[in-house]
């Protein structure tokens, strides 16, 4: 979490974006509690199951309910934060590279939402899960930065 608090990005972030954590996935809870804390508007996904995916705003960790697919997100009609106003996007993997390219779940909700992002983006990823290259697809898109715990 400090390395993430620590970049430029995200100090100078007012809206946060960040995925929130399931099972093995590098923990988000309290990343999302701090930019809370710290005032930033912070959101959440939101999937469709168009596999399109919303940025919801959250002002609690407690308003999150499980979604499409059991993710946690906000389920109540709530504040949608269009993609252009996000400063920052804090996306999961399975594994990534540090060319900036990552394994998702194989359904294309980021890469959907990257193609039109001009914000930053950063991928959170275990140690163990780096790996030289991930095979790239046309489709796929890339983040920014790396972090990996």
């Amino acid at each position: 979490m400090q390395r993430l608090l620590s970049l430029k990005a995200f100090q100078e972030a007012k809206t946060v974006f960040c995925y929130v954590s399931v099972g093995d996935e590098v923990s988000t809870r309290d990343i999302i509690k701090t930019a809370i804390g710290l005032h930033k508007t912070v959101c959440v996904p939101r999937c469709l199951p168009d596999y399109a995916m919303e940025a919801v705003a959250i002002n609690d960790i407690e308003e999150l309910e499980n979604g499409l697919y059991g993710i946690p997100t906000v389920k109540k009609e709530g504040n949608i934060i269009p993609t252009s106003m996000i400063d920052l996007t804090v996306l999961p993997c399975l594994c990534a590279d540090a060319e900036g390219y990552r394994i998702g779940y194989g359904k294309g909700y980021y890469d959907r939402f990257l193609t039109d992002y001009k914000g930053f983006s950063v991928v959170l990823c275990r140690k163990e899960l780096l790996v030289d290259q991930i095979p790239v697809e046309s489709h796929d898109q890339k983040v920014d930065f790396v972090i990996a715990t």
